[in-house]
């Protein structure tokens, strides 16, 4: 896998108000980058319009609901096969998402072959947890020893590029997601797949 360069996403805890949106604001001024489609005042029908008309994306989850609204069409899996992640055609790109905050899923080796297959060949990859961190460095998704307050890693694909980005999700951010703001984790990955999948591939 080509791997050129790396994304580091930091997400401020401006306060325990639950402010998501000051915290993905704030994470992306920090890198320098504009706000797309942010740069003008942007509601919730037009992220739904980005994401399933504009530039149809396809949204698979395996695990714990992570919040985000039916209108995105994020379907769930309950297990990882190939006809599973088999796309069923029409969208521009694919996202797969492990979500395992809680530690619970279990994958074995076949299943891991299956996600190394479909995210070579462009699904990109977020996972969330830390059960497998050393597992998906053995795939070579990522190289660099995570800090412990890591609880994610991403795996992009960018035209002909690939590469991982680190600290989207935090214990500190998986803290006020519990405790204040539970909307924050469907905030954070809805803005990223704008953000991190679409833009860069439509510039």
């Amino acid at each position: 896998m080509k791997k050129r360069k790396i994304k580091i996403a930091i997400i401020s805890i401006v306060s325990l108000l639950g402010l998501a949106g000051m915290s993905i604001l704030i994470m992306h001024y920090i890198l320098g980058m504009e706000i797309w489609p942010f740069e003008k005042k942007s509601d919730a029908n037009e992220k739904v319009e980005i994401i399933t008309e504009t530039y149809p994306t396809e949204i698979i989850i395996l695990g714990n609901s992570v919040g985000i609204p039916e209108e995105y069409h994020a379907h769930y899996i309950s297990e990882i096969s190939e006809e599973n992640l088999t796309s069923n055609g029409g969208y521009k790109f694919s996202i797969l998402v492990i979500n395992d905050l809680d530690g619970t899923i279990q994958l074995s080796s076949s299943d891991w072959d299956i996600i190394e297959k479909f995210v070579s060949d462009k699904t990109n990859f977020y996972y969330l947890g830390n059960q497998y961190f050393d597992k998906i460095k053995t795939l070579g998704f990522y190289t660099d020893d995570l800090p412990d307050t890591d609880l994610s890693i991403v795996y992009l694909h960018e035209k002909k590029e690939s590469f991982p980005m680190y600290g989207m999700w935090t214990k500190e951010s998986n803290q006020l997601y519990e405790e204040k703001n539970s909307k924050l984790l469907s905030d954070v990955l809805i803005h990223s797949f704008i953000a991190d999948v679409i833009k860069p591939n439509v510039k």
